[in-house]
């Protein structure tokens, strides 16, 4: 779980008082990719801590691919500018300039970024050429902190982003 944000409470400040928001074309391209993903690893890491096993190489494998997958979208999500060829869905994010407030990448960047590092760490570990073993149960359990806290932070997000509109 990534640590508070030390402006945390500044920024959703300037959230609420700014009216920021973020393109319900961005928060769809987020939850795609990362909502997936996330699902993928908390169904993987879970069956092995309900049984108190822990999670083999090959599920390990899986979860940081997962992992890398979340990475390399939120970056280019975050930074259009770094987009070459991608697929439509991101694409349309640049060419249409969607970009995210400074203030909303900054705690993208900072809560997912920092869970998806600890992900890639903890599983990274294990999976090192020399000695692979598997993820023991409480490890496992580390992992399932950071996907939940991903989860929180990006519905917390989305409430401080939210602004109904009447017409």
């Amino acid at each position: 779980m990534a640590k508070a944000h030390c402006d945390e409470q500044k920024l959703y400040d300037r959230i609420a008082l700014e009216k920021i928001t973020i393109h319900p074309f961005v928060w769809d391209t987020l939850y795609l990719y990362l909502g997936d993903h996330i699902s993928g690893i908390n169904f993987i890491v879970s069956y092995y801590v309900e049984k108190d096993e822990p999670i083999p190489i090959v599920d390990c494998q899986k979860i940081l691919r997962y992992a890398r997958i979340m990475n390399e979208m939120v970056d280019k999500i975050l930074h259009p500018e770094k987009m070459e060829k991608e697929n439509h869905r991101l694409e349309k994010i640049k060419n249409e300039n969607m970009l995210m407030h400074g203030v909303v990448r900054e705690l993208v960047s900072h809560y997912i970024g920092n869970d998806i590092m600890g992900i890639n760490f903890i599983v990274s570990f294990y999976l090192d050429p020399k000695s692979e073993e598997p993820v023991p149960v409480e490890d496992a359990k580390k992992l399932l902190n950071y996907t939940q806290s991903m989860g929180a932070f990006l519905d917390k997000l989305r409430k401080a982003t939210k602004r109904d509109v009447s017409f």
